[in-house]
Parts: structure tokens; sequence; C-alpha cells
């Protein structure tokens, strides 16, 4: 007969190897804090280094900086080739022998015949060589080395047995005065040196942190050190410290509270061991299960693409080399679904599954991304090829139909093949993959796409607009711009009117505003481009006094630090009042820097400008910063109104954002409207202002101003005082504008239409 185990087998077990578990956790807090501490005294002990190096470099830019000074000096030059050694001692041997600013000084060649020095407190009369003979025939061989007007040559060298900073030149005539290769080759060579002192090492020691900083003719153990290099690359002399130790510190002052703590948490976890040795089992069984169910894509059981990009993201810390990426996308599975249903459609993607699975080897890794969308990493050498070879084994595999309730349906992908760069990020990988996969759904005959770089260029429409706009900005007469009337709610005449940029290129035809501005800020043509529309509507307003205009502005030129100057210059070379033109912001534009844009803003409105919040209410609205300054009017967007119409409480929506903008800005529009119910709910609202279709389609500045002259708002006012067949806003509008011309609205391929933007 079999025996039982016993039933305490169990949780014993599960006791002694969670304790095992526990102490190892607490072992690896232990090592983490060894650890976190042994990087704080290695980031101490870098940060020690960058700053000693700092300060040699400071001590070498001034010696450079006093030899370049000293060494270009004509009245110097023209005593060394007249021999007259006595002037050169007055008035550059003295400094050496001062020692204030540079205690060495050596000079040698040209019209030398012996060489001649000065050093710190020494004698007037100048002596010989102060430099071992090496080092100056390193230095000389060093500045011949370089071709350069006036070089110099940094190093450090040994002067009785103590480091001296030099730099080594050439002794020329002062800066202004031009000099040949030859003049250089014929020139005296001069070694200005500063002894690397206690006080220099003194501030060194200060800013750096450290402590016991010193030079030493050799490293010492348990010093941090710094070689001090000669002309020759021969490391002589030694800068030593010590640097701060803060992670070791740390670890002494928290050990007793970690083991506390770390006792603590035995206890409790082994407390908590008894408590669930029942169900252990149990739970290890369940969240097994619930990880692979939360990895495994429920119709297919492939991974889904949370393991995907777990795995993907291992990838580049992987040993096993370099990696390839495939995206997938079956084509025509929505149609399928269409025609068939989605039942037939699940079949297919199981089958595809199955079919992408039976390709794969046991380094490939297959995934389903969701919907129609599949993923595999290649892995190995040459993964490029092997994940050609794995779709063309792939395409034949899917050449045979899927047979589902009686119907055949063929299957076809298209795929992207993107390979990793060792030390790219994955994330850009997957952009390359999925781009090529872009590009392979768009080719005609071939379905697979391999990145390639010219694929991270923009498409060749892309480009041939960046370069149309390039050369329209040469020529500024493709570029006008039309108006559209902004109407103030008691509709007694035109309030202001909207600027709005228009682009015709000779080839390309009409280019919507939202495509070429698009390009104007991504080639960071966007501020040439706005100075050009805004010179254009300040030209129309000077023709008149009796129109005040809204232009928008782009943030990418908002923020250039010259704007307001330049805006204001160009106010007051065309006459134009300030308080005729107001700049319009949209919404977004709040979410880029917030603070500088408020900043921004204010510094506009001090100047006298006027300042619109365009689009609000599309999507980023925040009452921070409505209240954070001041705006003199708020754009309601022409979609909320749209959406008002839909439902009772998308309409008290509406109405409530326009009462809270009147509740931050004594000027409120409402823009997009087209009829005259439109307009209406807009009336309803409260709103002060309206714009739309409805009011007027953007129109050439003359023809407005000829629309808006006094007899047409005479007549304007007719019609609403006594003509009853015209009964509504919209019925004025056509009676209005009948016989008027208007620009033609822009191809809709080019662009969307919408009411203000076209």
């Amino acid at each position: 007969m079999t025996s039982q185990p016993k039933p305490y087998h169990l949780p014993r077990q599960i006791l002694f190897f969670m304790l095992i578990g526990v102490l190892i956790c607490a072992g690896s807090v232990l090592y983490t804090f060894q650890q976190i501490a042994s990087r704080l005294d290695a980031g101490a002990a870098s940060n020690s280094q960058e700053r000693v190096k700092e300060g040699l470099a400071s001590l070498q830019t001034h010696v450079r900086l006093f030899s370049k000074d000293y060494n270009n000096w004509t009245d110097v030059y023209a005593a060394a080739w007249r021999g007259d050694i006595a002037f050169i001692a007055n008035n550059y041997g003295i400094t050496a022998n001062q020692g204030e600013i540079f205690e060495l000084a050596l000079m040698f060649g040209g019209p030398f015949k012996r060489p001649i020095s000065w050093i710190e407190n020494g004698s007037r009369s100048p002596g010989g060589l102060i430099f071992s003979a090496e080092t100056v025939a390193f230095a000389l061989m060093a500045l011949e080395a370089q071709d350069q007007t006036r070089p110099s040559v940094d190093f450090f060298a040994v002067e009785g047995g103590r480091a001296v900073i030099v730099t080594a030149s050439y002794l020329l005539p002062d800066p202004d005065q031009a000099v040949t290769r030859e003049t250089i080759k014929a020139a005296a060579v001069t070694m200005i040196g500063r002894h690397l002192s206690g006080r220099d090492l003194a501030i060194i020691e200060q800013d750096a942190g450290i402590s016991d900083l010193q030079i030493t003719p050799n490293p010492k153990p348990g010093y941090l050190t710094i070689p001090l290099p000669d002309i020759t690359g021969s490391n002589t002399l030694y800068l030593t410290w010590k640097a701060a130790q803060p992670g070791s510190a740390l670890i002494g002052q928290l050990a007793p509270v970690i083991a506390i703590v770390a006792t603590a948490f035995v206890a409790l976890a082994a407390l908590a061991t008894w408590l669930v040795h029942k169900n252990a089992r149990q739970l290890i069984l369940r969240e097994v299960e619930a990880r692979e169910l939360a990895r495994t894509d429920a119709l297919t059981s492939l991974p889904n693409r949370l393991s995907f990009n777990e795995a993907v993201q291992k990838e580049p810390t992987d040993m096993t080399g370099e990696f390839a990426l495939v995206m997938m996308d079956l084509d025509r599975l929505k149609q399928t679904n269409d025609v068939f249903g989605h039942a037939v459609g699940d079949c297919i993607l199981r089958d595809f599954s199955e079919r992408l699975q039976r390709c794969a080897d046991p380094s490939t890794f297959v995934s389903r991304l969701g919907g129609d969308e599949f993923c595999a990493i290649v892995r190995g050498s040459g993964a490029a090829e092997r994940a050609q070879a794995f779709l063309a084994i792939l395409e034949m595999r899917c050449s045979k139909p899927v047979k589902v309730r009686g119907e055949s349906v063929h299957l076809s992908f298209s795929a992207g093949i993107a390979t990793h760069v060792r030390g790219e990020h994955v994330e850009e990988t997957l952009r390359k993959a999925d781009l090529a996969l872009r590009r392979g759904k768009s080719a005609l005959d071939e379905r697979v796409g391999v990145y390639d770089i010219d694929m991270d260029l923009a498409d060749k429409s892309t480009l041939l607009l960046e370069q149309a706009l390039r050369g329209a900005l040469r020529n500024p007469d493709e570029f006008c711009v039309v108006y559209q009337p902004i109407m103030p709610a008691n509709g007694k005449g035109l309030l202001r009117v909207e600027a709005l940029a228009r682009w015709t290129n000779p080839v390309l035809g009409p280019v919507g505003p939202d495509q070429f501005i698009r390009v104007a800020e991504r080639t960071g043509l966007i501020s040439e481009l706005g100075w050009i529309i805004i010179d254009k509507v300040l030209a129309d307003l000077a023709t008149t006094q009796a129109v005040c205009a809204s232009i928008n502005v782009s943030p990418l030129q908002l923020m250039k630090p010259d704007f307001v100057s330049d805006f204001l210059l160009r106010l007051e070379r065309t006459s134009v009042a300030t308080d005729r033109v107001e700049i319009e912001l949209t919404e977004n534009v709040m979410i880029r820097n917030q603070q500088a844009i408020l900043d921004r803003i204010k510094e506009i409105r001090l100047a006298g400008i006027k300042v619109a919040l365009d689009d609000f209410g599309t999507g980023f609205s925040a009452i921070s910063y409505l209240t954070a300054t001041e705006f003199d009017s708020i754009k309601i967007d022409g979609s909320l109104l749209r959406s008002a119409s839909q439902s009772q409480s998308r309409k008290n929506f509406f109405n409530s954002v326009v009462s809270l903008s009147r509740a931050v800005c004594g000027n409120v529009v409402v823009e997009g409207i087209e009829t005259s119910e439109q307009a209406q709910m807009a009336e309803s609202s409260g709103a002060d202002a309206f714009q739309g279709y409805l009011y007027g389609l953007p129109s050439a500045f003359n023809m407005l101003c000829e629309l808006w002259s006094p007899p047409n708002l005479i007549n304007k006012e007719a019609i609403e005082d006594g003509d009853e067949r015209v009964t509504d806003l919209s019925q004025w509008r056509e009676a209005c504008f009948q016989g008027i011309p208007r620009i033609p609205n822009l191809p809709h391929i080019l662009h969307p239409a919408g009411s203000k933007s076209v």
C-alpha cells in the first residue's frame, strides 16, 4: 500500500524556501545598498577627477593667454632681430623675474645664437637653457607640425623638481600685423612657464571638494591620480588626492536601521508564510495562469503585444547578436469581415497564425499585436536575409486558400523589415519596421518593404512641397492673404477681419495652409513665412483706417526673442496703430511651454497689441492658463457648435464653454457658423461676435472693404429694418454678397475645407 504524504510536508517546504527567499532578498537589499554606495563613491571620484582636470585646464588657459600677449609683441620681436638683449630683459624678462604673471621664460632659435632665459627672483641678465634639451626639441617639433598662423603648444614640464605649466609659441609681431610662413619659420621659439604652486593646488582642492591634493613622483595607493605628462608623453609627476566617499558614509549611518528593518521583514515574512501555506499552490498556479493569459492572444494563442514588447525590449541587452523586426499586415481583412462576417475573419486570423508558427524556427519569435497586425523577431547573424527567407516561406504557405464555411479565401499580406543597429533604441527599430511596412503596403508589385535611409525622408510630394516653399519664400508674390469678417452680435457693421494665408504655386497649384504651414514649421521656415504674411496684412491695413485684423502667429515664430520688437517696428513703418491688430494663438500652443508662452503674451499686450485665444475647446482646455493671463478675445472652435446640435447635453456644454469664456474675457467669438440655425444657437449662447461662411467667405482685402463700405452698411440696415423678404441673417448675407466675386475654394485633395481656413 502506498503511503500518503504527511499534510505538513508542503507547509514546511514552503516555509523553508520562503525563509531562504527572504534571506536572499535581505542579502539582495544589502548588496543593492552596497552597490549604491559604490556608485555614489565612484560618482564622487569621477566628479573630483573632472573638477581637478578643469582646474588644471584653467591654469593652462591662463598661461596660454599670457603667452599669446607677450609673444605677439612687435617691440620685443624687433629687439630680438637687432640683438638688443637689454631691451628684451627690461620689457620681457622682468615679468618672469617678478613672477606675478609667469615665472619662467626661455627664448631660443631664430635670431638668438644661444638660448636666453629668466626665472622668478633670478638675475635680470638672461641665463641659459632652463628645460631639458629633449623637452625643447619636442616642443619645437610640435610647433612645426601645426599649420596655424600663430601656433602654440601646452604641456607640463619639470624644472628644479617642480611641476611647471608651459606654453611654447613663436616670438612674432603684434596680432594686427600679417605674418607669413617664412616669418614663422625664421622666428625665435619662446617657452613661458608657471609653477604649479601650493596656492594653485589649494584653489583646485577647494573647488573640487577634495582633500590632500599634492604632486608626487609616483601614484599613491588608495589615492586618485591624474598624470602630468610632459611634451614627450612621459609621466614624470602625478597629482594625487583623496576624494569624498558619500556612499560609504551613508551605509555607515544606515547600517543599524537596515539591520532592524531586515529582522522585522524576516519575521513578518515567516508569519505571512504560515498564514498562506494552505492556499500557496493554488495561488501560484493562478498567478502562472494569469501571466500566461495576460501575454497570450486569446484568438490565435500567439504571444500578444505585451509579450512582444517584453521580448523586443530585451533583445538589445541579449548577447545573441543582431536581430530584425518583421511587421506584417493581412490584406483586405476588413473587406472579408464585411462580406463574410467576423467569424470568417477570425478563422482566417487563426489559420494565418498557424502558418506563421510553422514558418518560424526556434530562434524566431512571432506574435499578434492586434487586429490584422503581426510581428516577428528574427534573431541571429544575417537577420535581414533570414527575415526575407522567412517571409518567402510564409508567402509560399499562404498560396493555398483558406476553406471557411464553404468559401475559399485567399491569404495575402504586406510586410516591412528593419534590422536593429547596435546602440539604437528599440523604439527606433520599431518605427523603421512600421515605415517599411507602409512602403510595402503602398507597393504595387512587391508587398514587402525593407527599410533604407531614403524612407526617413519625406515622400515625393512632401519633398516637392518643401522645395517649392523654399522657392516661394524667395518670391513672396506666390503668397496672398484673404480675409474673413467677424461680425458683432448686434449686427452693426464689421467688427474686424481674420487674415488667412494662401499659397498658389505655379507648378503645384493651390496648396492648403494646413500643409505648407506644417512643412514650414518642420523645416524652420515658419518665421520667414510668418513675416511675409504679416507684412502683407499690414500693407493692406495701411490703405484704410476702418478695418482691424486678427493675424494667426505660429508658436515657433512667437517665441523668437526679437518677435515683439520686430512686430512693433513693422507697425511703425506702415503707420498701423497697435490697437488695430490682434494676434491669434491656437489653444494647443499653451501645452508647449505654458509659462514662457504666458510671459510672451503679457509682453505683447504691454506693447498695446491685442491677443486672442483661438480654437478654444479643441482638447487642451485648462482653467489655469485662462486665469493666468488676460486675453482680449476668446474664439470658440466651430466643432463645439456643430456638436451642440446633436443633443441637449452637448448644447448645454457649448453654452457653458461660452459662459466660462465670458467670465474670463469680455469678448467671445464663435467660429464655424454656416447655417442660420447655428447662428441662432450662437446668439442664444451670449457670445459677443460670430465668424463663418454664413457671414462671408474669405475674400481679397479690397473686395471686403468695398463690401463693408458705408453704402453697403446702410443697405444692410435697410434690409434689416424694412425688407420683409429678407427675414434672417443668412438671407441678408446672400443679398449683400450677390454679384461680389470670391476667391474660389482650394482643391479638397490638397487640404480639407473648413469654415475658417478656406
